[in-house]
């Protein structure tokens, strides 16, 4: 895997960066209890991934792997994460786009109060850097393959960029991420709710990265409001 990736992958979920986490969903202007929750392991995923595996290799940008005759080229597409990466056979125009580009569903893209300041944008940036190969043929990490990678890659962007207008359209008076996240996801389950306030807060980062809005603390939450 990427370094970037172990290194969030080792951290995350430790007790210091989870505190760290409780604290950052209260400013989102969430309940005691929920930010407890969304700061825990109440999914019981701490057990599927530790102990952590051992990496002894860092996939790196035009890194050349082979499998069986063909070969693919490591292409570095943060997103998703910070470290994602997808594979290229330029021989036969064959993309495993691993978590990158799905056929049915956008890939959840959050930013976790640390890693890339601006994660969405990352996104449409490694979308666009895939858009340049005219990629034929994409295997995914979820859904079945499918064809014409442009194709999707145009819809994906079109998606996020409704999903920009419909939070920049709310927020004329200031609003907390937790209001943003229920404009744009309504009421969810806990384990929902943790990627939806992570794929809210990329949506409001960008807009305020491109000074589409601003940012401030009252009472110790966080307001964004367009400018």
């Amino acid at each position: 895997m990427t370094e970037v990736d172990e290194n969030a992958g080792t951290t995350y979920w430790e007790a210091d960066s989870l505190n760290l986490l409780k604290e950052n969903y209260k400013a989102c202007g969430m309940e005691e209890d929920v930010a407890v929750a969304l700061s825990s392991d109440e999914s019981g995923f701490m057990p599927q991934v530790k102990p952590y595996p051992t990496v002894n290799h860092h996939l790196e940008e035009g890194m050349k792997l082979h499998f069986g005759k063909y070969e693919y080229e490591v292409i570095f597409t943060p997103g998703h994460s910070d470290g994602l990466v997808s594979l290229y056979n330029k021989k036969k125009s064959v993309l495993f786009s691993t978590d990158h580009i799905l056929p049915r569903i956008s890939p959840n893209i959050s930013y976790w109060f640390k890693g890339f300041s601006n994660p969405l944008e990352e996104f449409f940036n490694s979308l666009k850097k895939i858009k340049k190969l005219d990629v034929e043929y994409v295997i995914p990490s979820h859904g079945k393959p499918f064809q014409n990678a442009n194709k999707r890659i145009v819809e994906l962007l079109d998606h996020h960029q409704d999903r920009l207008h419909l939070i920049h359209e709310n927020m004329k008076e200031p609003i907390s991420v937790k209001i943003a996240c229920q404009i744009l996801f309504g009421n969810l389950s806990i384990h929902e709710t943790r990627f939806a306030v992570g794929e809210t807060l990329a949506h409001l980062e960008y807009l305020l990265l491109n000074d589409q809005c601003r940012k401030f603390k009252r009472d110790g939450k966080w307001y964004y409001q367009s400018i």
